[in-house]
């Protein structure tokens, strides 16, 4: 991986390790204001890809049938996460097979990476045929225009809802 690619994932991964004990207060409102405009297009089964999940918010928003992985690159986020299948990395070469996950989520992840068009490629194979996909991003990214285009040219829009912020959209790959 080039090397400016590696230091923008360090500088993000020293920047959510530095507010895991603050995160909650920082961030969990906003992101349940997100996950509650989605809600009901969350499946009641299925392998769950929880991508960027920083402490675990959603993991109380999702039914019994749902075997969840959580995915970050903060070590010390996923150590706050109650879910017992935590996976540190960097979203960039996901450590999963092809087809994986009935559904992924990603709420205001992918603005943070450096290539963010890389990760939604990654996102979709590993996401099944038919799989959801929930993701929301910030509107104020220089990056909004290419998310929106690649997530648009990779998958069928299912739901949009903007917000003053961020756009949230659950996404089907056909």
């Amino acid at each position: 991986m080039e090397k400016s690619i590696l230091e923008n994932l360090k500088k993000t991964k020293n920047y959510y390790d530095g507010i895991s004990e603050g995160y909650s207060k920082l961030y969990h409102n906003e992101q349940i204001l997100k996950i509650n405009k989605v809600i009901d297009y969350f499946p009641e089964r299925g392998l769950f890809l929880d991508f960027g999940s920083g402490d675990g918010v959603i993991n109380k928003y999702l039914g019994k049938g749902i075997e969840i992985v959580s995915f970050d690159i903060s070590f010390n986020l996923l150590e706050l996460n109650s879910n017992g299948k935590k996976i540190c990395g960097n979203g960039m070469n996901l450590p999963f097979k092809d087809d994986s996950f009935d559904f992924v989520s990603s709420f205001t992840v992918l603005q943070d990476l450096p290539k963010p068009k890389r990760a939604v490629e990654e996102i979709f194979r590993v996401l099944k045929k038919n799989g959801l996909f929930f993701v929301s991003f910030l509107k104020m990214s220089k990056k909004y225009k290419i998310i929106k285009e690649k997530l648009l040219e990779n998958f069928c829009k299912v739901y949009e809802y903007e917000e003053e912020k961020d756009i949230i959209l659950v996404l089907k790959k056909d």
